[in-house]
């Protein structure tokens, strides 16, 4: 979301402080001055010395929206674009294994695997052991992703298919209507499609975002982790100009859509654990 747009989900208790709101803005403007886009806040992962503040850019120029993710800790507020190398067997398998029980301290380069252990099948020419150690920033790469592989969400007619087949934002979107608002079924993942794979695939024409996207409250692979159906719970601000979103699959995250302008966003505010308990709850 737009930073200025985190008093959206202030009422939640969930905010920047104002070293980190401007310190934030700076970085961002000297982003998009290096060619980096339209970056925007994304979330805070609390650590226990410092917290990691993420920001999140959108490829357009690609046929699905490619994203790219930066980084800063709490007190270094310079963004660093965070690491998009794919985990090996044994990584991939410690990631899933800590997402739970890791608690961040906010230092990236701080290893929490074993040290140097490689994979000699998947390990790249030229890097050494060293460079395959396990470190925090790895972890927290996976956790980011995860998160918003499960959270990112848009409203319905907010996206649409460009004539060369891409999927872009909708410039003449001008919000959901308050009965839809407040209807799970009218958000979709932004997000490369798991469910629909096949008809993102297989698309022809001018396709509606709602006829290639996944959405929110669907079902989704079994190799993509449990059903999300009952993941989300939607209310009405007091004022009742807004409609917010949050997700009990990953606590902390919240979307809002106003009604009265059209705007829209979301963010993440947590530790990157999930709900182990969601399963009781639905």
């Amino acid at each position: 979301m737009n930073l200025n747009h985190v008093s959206k989900v202030a009422s939640f208790g969930l905010t920047l402080n104002m070293e980190e709101r401007f310190a934030l803005k700076a970085a961002i403007l000297k982003l998009r001055a290096n060619g980096a886009g339209a970056v925007k806040f994304w979330g805070k992962i609390n650590g226990t010395s410092r917290d990691y503040l993420i920001c999140c850019s959108a490829d357009t120029s690609s046929t699905f929206p490619a994203k790219n993710f930066y980084y800063c800790t709490s007190g270094d507020y310079e963004l660093k674009k965070l690491v998009k190398r794919a985990l090996t067997g044994k990584q991939l398998a410690l990631a899933q294994k800590l997402q739970n029980t890791h608690a961040f301290v906010g230092d990236p380069a701080k290893p929490i695997g074993p040290e140097g252990e490689e994979e000699e099948k998947e390990a790249e020419e030229g890097v050494t052991p060293a460079d395959m150690t396990y470190r925090e920033i790895h972890q927290l790469a996976f956790v980011v992703w995860s998160v918003d592989n499960a959270t990112s969400i848009i409203p319905r007619g907010s996206y649409c298919m460009a004539s060369n087949g891409a999927l872009v934002p909708n410039r003449s979107f001008s919000g959901l209507s308050p009965q839809e608002a407040t209807n799970i079924s009218s958000y979709y993942h932004l997000r490369p499609p798991q469910a629909r794979a096949a008809e993102w695939e297989n698309k022809t024409g001018a396709a509606k975002m709602e006829n290639i996207l996944d959405q929110v409250g669907a079902s989704r692979p079994a190799s993509k982790g449990p059903s999300p159906v009952g993941a989300w719970a939607a209310g009405v601000n007091n004022t009742g100009d807004t409609v917010n979103l949050r997700s009990l699959e990953y606590p902390g995250y919240f979307f809002f859509h106003d009604l009265e302008d059209g705007s829209y966003g979301g963010a993440y505010f947590g530790d990157g654990k999930f709900n182990r308990d969601l399963g009781f709850m639905l």
